[in-house]
């Protein structure tokens, strides 16, 4: 099974829900990060942003968690993403710049 291709949403239900699930993610995994700050801020990735990257990327194609993660470095001043998902190399944040990430193996 290819692990890297398989593309599921962050939760199940309305639209409304599942980016409202990806910023519980998102504010977790930040926090949880040796680089997160001692009073990180809530994320407010909102739903227009995290729609137009999934258009975007449509072709790749790009899952809601991908698109949320990507919102989420263009909030942070200096984003480092630990990911197998190679499709990072290919998504930009902010239009043009990589996505700051290591991509073990």
């Amino acid at each position: 099974m290819d692990f890297q291709r398989q593309r599921t949403p962050c939760s199940t239900g309305s639209r409304d829900r599942k980016i409202e699930a990806c910023e519980g993610s998102v504010q977790g995994a930040v926090a949880a990060s040796p680089r997160a700050a001692a009073g990180t801020a809530a994320f407010d990735l909102g739903e227009e942003p995290v729609l137009k990257l999934m258009d975007k990327y449509a072709d790749v194609p790009m899952s809601l968690a991908d698109a949320c993660l990507v919102r989420a470095s263009e909030s942070l001043a200096d984003p480092l993403l630990l990911t197998t998902d190679a499709d990072f190399r290919i998504y930009r944040r902010h239009g043009r710049r990589t996505v700051p990430c290591v991509i073990p193996g």
